[in-house]
Parts: C-alpha cells; structure tokens; sequence
C-alpha cells in the first residue's frame, strides 16, 4: 500500500483542489446552524443536539411545536444522525474502467477528490467497490492495487444494495457504458440527499474519430470484433451516446442532482472547471 502511494503521481494536485474548492450543497443543505448538511430522512439517535427553520418536505413528526407556540415560527428538531451528513463514493471497478492507463488514473483522481471533500464537511465518507459486490468499502488508496473485475452490468448489486436507499449524498463513477435505464438507476437513489453522476470516457469511447477498419475488444471478456466503422455507424454510436448523456443529465437535474461527462485526458485543470461548472463542486 505504501509503495502505492507513492507512485499516485497526482496525488498533491488532488490535495491542492480539495484547499480550493468545496463540495456544493444545494440551499436546503445548508440550513443547519452547525454549518452541516441535514438529511431529509428521520434520525435514528434520540440525541436532540439543534434546530433549524422548517422547509417544505421535513418529516412533520420533528416540528418543535414548544418553539412555536412560543416565537410563531416552525422549526425542525435535530438529531445526531441528521446534522452528521453522509458521503457514499459508489466506484466502477469493473474491467471497462481500465481500458487505458489515463481512464484508470482519473477515477483514482476523482475518488480521492470526494473524499477529501467529504471530510471538509465532517462527512461519514465512504468508498465503496462496485465490482464484483457492493459491501466492501475501500481506503481512498486501495484503487491504486484493486485488480478490476469482468462485469456485464452492476445494475443487479445496486439493486440489492441497502446504501442506494440511505439519505445523504451519492456520488457514482462510472463510464456508464453498461445495460441499464437512466430512469431505473436515479430512481435507486430517490431517497438521496443528492445524486452525482460521473462518467469517465476514453477519447476513443468519447468519439470513434473517422472510422476505418478497427478491432474492438470488449474489455469484460477479452471478446472482439474486426469491423469496418462507417460514416453511418460512428454517427449511430454518438447518438446513442449522446441520447444517454442527455437522459443522464435530465434525470438528475430532475432530482437537484448533477451529472458530468468527462474524457479520461482531460486535464485536471479543465476537469475541475466542469465538476464547478455543473455545480458538483463550489469555490472554497
């Protein structure tokens, strides 16, 4: 693991961008007194440690009736579990992930990223392997030695995974290039706090270029396919990529999430700029 960490290349850039930016959180995020981020689930603890203005959507059964009778003014009862904001970061380790050294090296950049994010907010942050299950959680370094596993679709661990349920915030990196519906995995994450979407493409899976003749390995097998890329199947390839982008950005705009696409040789500069401009991150 040491010898890992060492070889991490950017891992003093990341550490430079979490100083700089923060983790946006939408309005009602921000209404605690303490500065954190209150969910909008019950709270299991029966510490009551604050209260907050009331906002449309909080379980009733916490109003502070006392404080009302007294001031006029709903306010929300706070509980420890509620004032202590969540951060789950779902990573892809699936073989797609690992088609080229960069793809690789980004999702280490932006896994390491949140989580040093996360721990700025005093978040309960963790990372978790969507490989060949969901209910081992990682150390921000274990994706340096993690050998990537084949998977057709993570679809059916999502399904059975009680943290897609839990409030708090979700943050999925992904390629998304497996068989699912856009609508079906959101709506795993309805009772989230907040969804965050990242896809992490190569250039070639971002744009195919001209065509030509090319061989194409599925990477969860090692099949592949000799085949000529016309003019007109490039362009069905972008659309349905496109389309997918597309659905992926609406269903979480939907929902105040956010979704960002991303090319493996992005820049971090430039990568930076679409998670602030998407409103996945805010300037410190």
């Amino acid at each position: 693991m040491a010898e890992s960490i060492k070889t991490y290349e950017n891992r003093r850039l990341i550490e430079g961008y979490a100083k700089k930016y923060d983790l946006f959180l939408p309005d009602r995020h921000k209404a605690s007194l303490i500065g954190e981020l209150s969910g909008k689930r019950t709270g299991s603890s029966i510490e009551y440690q604050d209260r907050r203005d009331y906002v449309l959507g909080d379980d009733l059964r916490h109003i502070d009736w006392r404080a009302f009778a007294r001031t006029d003014r709903l306010t929300i009862k706070l509980y420890r579990e509620e004032i202590c904001p969540n951060v789950d970061i779902i990573a892809d380790t699936s073989l797609s992930m690992d088609v080229s050294p960069e793809k690789t090296m980004r999702r280490m950049d932006l896994v390491y990223l949140f989580y040093l994010l996360g721990q700025k907010i005093n978040a309960i942050t963790r990372i978790w392997n969507l490989g060949q299950n969901l209910d081992r959680m990682l150390s921000p370094f274990d994706l340096l030695s993690l050998e990537d596993k084949r998977q057709d679709t993570p679809m059916p661990l999502l399904l059975q995974a009680p943290l897609v349920r839990k409030g708090g915030i979700k943050i999925m990196i992904s390629d998304f290039l497996f068989p699912f519906s856009p609508d079906e995995l959101v709506s795993l994450f309805s009772s989230a706090d907040r969804l965050i979407l990242i896809q992490v493409l190569s250039a070639f899976e971002d744009d195919p270029g001209l065509g030509g003749f090319v061989r194409l390995v599925e990477a969860e097998n090692l099949a592949f396919l000799d085949v000529a890329l016309t003019k007109s199947t490039i362009q069905g390839y972008k659309k349905r990529l496109g389309n997918l982008k597309s659905d992926l950005a609406r269903r979480t705009r939907v929902s105040q999430g956010a979704f960002v696409s991303l090319r493996d040789a992005n820049p971090l500069e430039l990568i930076m700029e679409k998670l602030f401009k998407a409103k996945v991150i805010n300037v410190k």
